[in-house]
């Protein structure tokens, strides 16, 4: 199955025109503008400080808990590098991978984290849920949604069961995909992706969550498909989904509801 007929909105999107600010600009001032300054270089005497508090034929769990004490992410990725490219005895496990992606991805160096990211998933046998989910989550937040569907198809793909998508997975992907609310149009868009997102997790076997249900009404509402809202509505509390609605549930259909000028169903919907 190929990227667009997983998530067709996403491929969509991407043709969508610029939204240029309001405000007009010269070409001298394009070319004048201020460039980001050039990343400095590791400092020698750091990384040489932090290399000798490792033991001569340190652990994965040593390198860990080295990297987990320091608070400075370019040193905890510089101490990274020097751990796996200079000692060729050295097999990481995926607990190395894991807790240097959280350092970069807290500290918001996407750029750095994907290289390590990398690095990780180009080695199946170090793969593991938290890893992956992590990876989803540090990539969502960074708004690196073609990154996060990646992630998402080598779970799918995967060979070991473990691995594959969780509960977990899929509500870190539609928060994901439902985080930024922007126009009815961008959010039919997006919606497209819940939609099949959500039916291949029913394919799955999983059984929805609150969180799960609450994301698809709340997708249905802003794409102003309120009707598609209201069916998962009346599916919950036992009759297809086995989760009551919740407040958040009630403020998505009163919103959309609302939004319609269809007001006189709001105290059906609050009777339940």
């Amino acid at each position: 199955m190929n990227n667009g007929s997983i998530f067709p909105g996403i491929a969509r999107l991407r043709l969508l025109p610029r939204i240029w600010c309001r405000h007009r600009h010269s070409s001298r001032d394009y070319y004048h503008r201020r460039k980001p300054s050039p990343p400095q270089p590791p400092s020698p005497a750091i990384l040489e400080r932090l290399i000798s508090k490792l033991p001569p034929r340190y652990t994965s769990d040593d390198l860990v808990a080295l990297l987990s004490s320091e608070r400075n992410p370019k040193n905890c990725l510089n101490l990274f590098i020097h751990a796996i490219q200079k000692n060729t005895r050295f097999k990481p496990q995926t607990s190395v991978y894991l807790i240097t992606i959280k350092k970069l991805g807290s500290a918001k160096h996407y750029l750095a984290m994907d290289g390590v990211a990398a690095q990780a998933l180009a080695n199946s046998a170090i793969l593991s849920p938290e890893l992956m989910n992590t990876l989803i989550f540090y990539y969502s937040q960074a708004r690196m949604l073609t990154k996060a569907v990646d992630v998402y198809k080598t779970m799918r793909d995967s060979d070991d069961p473990s691995v594959r998508p969780s509960l977990v997975t899929y509500n870190l992907l539609f928060a994901a995909l439902l985080t930024r609310e922007g126009n009815s149009f961008i959010n039919h868009m997006y919606m497209e992706n819940v939609r099949c997102l959500f039916r291949q997790m029913i394919d799955a076997d999983i059984e929805p969550d609150i969180l799960t249900l609450n994301a698809v009404i709340k997708g249905y509402v802003l794409s102003l498909h309120v009707n598609d809202a209201l069916r998962v509505f009346h599916q919950m509390n036992g009759l297809v989904y086995k989760c009551p609605p919740d407040d958040e549930t009630y403020n998505w259909i009163v919103h959309g509801l609302c939004a319609q000028g269809r007001t006189e169903m709001r105290g059906r919907c609050w009777m339940r």
